[in-house]
């Protein structure tokens, strides 16, 4: 599937919502921590790719997990999109002046890091090709480009059941999992993806 910003626009005009993850009564009484990430698009000659990093075990929350750009409002930040950003060029090295930035998904809330995340829309304004990245080694270990249609091979998706611990007790979860170029993405993650190109999917059959 080749995207354009566009294909974007359309998307972000629709009602989106997420499956619910957690059981409401886990939303009530959290003080949340804003953050931002950036689902970042890009196209080359025959297709379009989304950018993934696998974070260090150095950092404070997700250890080891496969996740988007980006990170925690600083109070320096003036706005949610500039969070993202700020740590998109941060982690990896791209400057806002190469990404155009499409519209923010819904707000998916993680009681278990007590994170409250605005994922942003974006794309890249030339090809991953021609674009160095530049990693923060203390907070990401690698950095890839994974092409939308590894993702929307079927043998590549599962949903499990895993177990957590929140507030001291253990829990069971269901959550979406692609396994792609090595790395399992799931949770909060996956949950962004597959809401994404499950609603592009549809409005290319509309179309």
């Amino acid at each position: 599937m080749k995207i354009f910003p566009k294909d974007l626009e359309n998307l972000l005009s629709a009602n989106l919502s997420y499956e619910p993850r957690f059981p409401k009564s886990w939303l009530e009484g959290i003080s949340w921590r804003p953050a931002s990430v950036l689902a970042l698009f890009a196209n080359d000659q025959n297709n379009t790719s989304l950018l993934l990093t696998q974070r260090t075990s150095e950092v404070e929350t997700h250890k080891g997990q496969v996740s988007f750009p980006g990170g925690m409002v600083d109070k320096t930040d003036k706005d949610l999109v500039q969070t993202a950003l700020r740590e998109t060029h941060e982690e990896v090295g791209i400057c806002q002046t190469q990404i155009e930035v499409i519209g923010a998904l819904p707000v998916l809330p993680i009681p278990v890091s007590s994170f409250e995340v605005t994922p942003w829309v974006s794309f890249l304004k030339q090809s991953p090709e021609k674009t160095s990245l530049n990693l923060n080694v203390s907070e990401i270990e690698t950095a890839f480009w994974v092409p939308i249609k590894d993702f929307l091979d079927p043998s590549v998706y599962v949903r499990e059941t895993r177990e957590g611990m929140f507030q001291g007790k253990k829990y069971s979860f269901e959550t979406h999992v692609y396994r792609v170029q090595n790395q399992v993405v799931w949770g909060a993650t996956a949950a962004m993806i597959h809401l994404i190109l499950n609603s592009l999917q549809k409005d290319h059959k509309k179309g």
